[in-house]
C-alpha cells in the first residue's frame, strides 16, 4: 500500500512543461530571415556581380582598345596623305624647274626683265606669249602663285596680278617676309618654306622653291617660286569621318601654333592658336602615340598622334582628338546597365526571401 501511495504520489507531483510557442533558431524570431539572406547573398548575388565586375572590367577595355584603334586609324591615314600631299608638291616643282619649255620661258622673262623692266612692249609680249602657262600651271594643280625670280630676287612673272610683281625680296619691305627665305633656298636646291605670315597677301603662307638652269648651259638663271594654297591642307585635315561630333585632326608647327583650322573655332586660326599640350611636344620631338590628355580647349580627350616630317628642318606634329565623354560613350551605357541589373538582383532577392521567411515563420508557429 505505501508502495502505490509512493507511486501515485509520484504521479500527481509530476511536472509537465508548458510550451509557449514554437522553437526558433537561436532563440530569436528574425534569426531565419538573416541566415536566408546571407546564404543567398554570398552563394548568388556576390558571386553574380563579381563575374558581372569582370564582365565589364574587360568590357570597358574592348571599349577603349576600339576608340583609340580608330583614332590610330584616322591618324596613319591624314599622316599618309599629307606626307603624299608634299611629296607630290616637291615633284611639281622639280618637274617644272626641269622642263625644257618652262626652262626657256624662264629664261624670256628674265632676259625680258633685264632689258627694259615691266614696262614697255617687250615685257608685255613675253607676258601675253608666256603667261598663260604659269596661269594654267596655277589653275591645275591649285597652287595660289606661281613666280619666278632672277637670280638677283627680283620677281619677274606671277601668274596673278600681285602688288609684289617686280618688287626685289632682298631689298626694302620685302626682306623682312618668307618669300625671302624662300628665294636664298630655292637657289640651292628644292626645298619647302615653313608656314608663316605673309603681309603682302594677308594670310599664312607656304612656299616651295627651286632653282631654273639655261636649257644649254644648265647654269642656274632664275628660281622658281610656288605659293601653295592653304586650303588644300585645310580640306585634308577637316575632313571628319569616322570622327562623330568632337573628334576633329589637325596640325602644329615646332613654334607650336597651328598649322590647320581647328573646326571648334569660328574665324581663321591659322599661326594664331597656340597649341602646347603633351601630345603635341611628344609628336615634335618624333614620338607616335595615343593616350588621354588635356587638348588645347582644355578637354578631357583621346588623342592619338604622329610627326610629319616634311623637310629634313622642318616638323609638324599630326594630332587627332576626339572627347572622352563620346569616345567612352558605350563604356557609361554598359556601366549603367550593369548597376541596374546588380541592383535589380539585390531587390529581387531580398522580396523573395522575405516572402519565404514569412512563410516559414507562419508554418513553424502554427
Amino acid at each position: 500500500m505505501e508502495q502505490k501511495h509512493t507511486a501515485k504520489g509520484h504521479h500527481h507531483e509530476a511536472v509537465h512543461p508548458t510550451v509557449h510557442g514554437p522553437p526558433v533558431m537561436g532563440g530569436r524570431p528574425h534569426s531565419l530571415y538573416y541566415y536566408l539572406m546571407f546564404f543567398c547573398l554570398f552563394g548568388s548575388v556576390l558571386p553574380f556581380i563579381a563575374a558581372n565586375i569582370a564582365t565589364y572590367v574587360i568590357t570597358r577595355g574592348v571599349i577603349k582598345q576600339k576608340a583609340f584603334d580608330q583614332l590610330v586609324s584616322i591618324r596613319d591615314i591624314k599622316k599618309t596623305e599629307m606626307e603624299a600631299f608634299f611629296f607630290e608638291r616637291r615633284a611639281d616643282a622639280f618637274q617644272l624647274s626641269t622642263n625644257n619649255v618652262f626652262k626657256m620661258v624662264a629664261a624670256s622673262y628674265v632676259d625680258t626683265f633685264h632689258t627694259g623692266g615691266l614696262d614697255g612692249d617687250a615685257y608685255a609680249e613675253i607676258d601675253r606669249k608666256y603667261g598663260a602657262i604659269l596661269i594654267s600651271f596655277a589653275e591645275a594643280y591649285q597652287y595660289y602663285d606661281v613666280m619666278i625670280m632672277d637670280m638677283d630676287g627680283n620677281i619677274v612673272a606671277s601668274a596673278r596680278d600681285r602688288p609684289d610683281l617686280g618688287k626685289n625680296v632682298l631689298t626694302g619691305p620685302y626682306a623682312q617676309t618668307p618669300l625671302r627665305d624662300a628665294f636664298v633656298m630655292g637657289k640651292a636646291g628644292i626645298d619647302i618654306l615653313d608656314m608663316k605670315w605673309y603681309e603682302p597677301a594677308n594670310h599664312p603662307a607656304m612656299f616651295i622653291s627651286a632653282p631654273i638652269a639655261r636649257d644649254l648651259t644648265e647654269k642656274t638663271i632664275a628660281v622658281l617660286v610656288v605659293h601653295l594654297d592653304n586650303r588644300k591642307i585645310n580640306d585634308i585635315m577637316t575632313q571628319r569621318s569616322g570622327l562623330g561630333e568632337t573628334g576633329e585632326t589637325y596640325l602644329v608647327g615646332q613654334d607650336f601654333s597651328l598649322r590647320s583650322d581647328s573646326r571648334f573655332i569660328k574665324e581663321p586660326n591659322v599661326l594664331k592658336t597656340k597649341v602646347d599640350t603633351r601630345a603635341a611636344r611628344e609628336a615634335l620631338a618624333g614620338n607616335t602615340d595615343r593616350g588621354v590628355i588635356r587638348n588645347y580647349r582644355n578637354v578631357k580627350v583621346l588623342t592619338a598622334y604622329t610627326p610629319i616630317n616634311i623637310t629634313y628642318d622642318v616638323r609638324w606634329a599630326l594630332i587627332v582628338d576626339m572627347d572622352k565623354d563620346e569616345a567612352l560613350r558605350m563604356e557609361s551605357s554598359v556601366k549603367q546597365q550593369f548597376l541596374y541589373i546588380a541592383a535589380s538582383l539585390v531587390l529581387l532577392w531580398t522580396v523573395i526571401i522575405l516572402i519565404f521567411h514569412r512563410r516559414m515563420v507562419g508554418k513553424v508557429m502554427t
